[in-house]
């Protein structure tokens, strides 16, 4: 719908209550994407990645999020972005 600045806090408040749906953080990096965050965008992805591991029929989820984490450049999170990612169970 282009409103992209409403999506931020109920992505949030969902990952707080379903921190390993990986639906749901899947969602909330492509919040960041969107939002032009991707070092966080990818700290989502890849926690979803993790979620989906042992999920052997996730071939094609596992597959998209590999893909969306390899456009992002090689470079490290900067630390100010670590602090403000929603902790699971916060």
């Amino acid at each position: 719908l282009g409103r992209i600045e409403d999506a931020r806090d109920p992505l949030e408040r969902a990952v707080r209550e379903f921190p390993r749906d990986a639906a749901v953080l899947e969602h909330l990096g492509d919040y960041y994407d969107r939002a032009g965050d991707l070092g966080r965008a990818k700290i989502y992805w890849r926690r979803a990645l993790e979620e989906l591991e042992d999920a052997p029929d996730s071939i094609k989820g596992r597959e998209s999020l590999e893909k969306k984490i390899d456009k992002v450049p090689a470079a490290e999170v900067p630390p100010q972005n670590r602090a403000a990612l929603v902790a699971p169970g916060s």
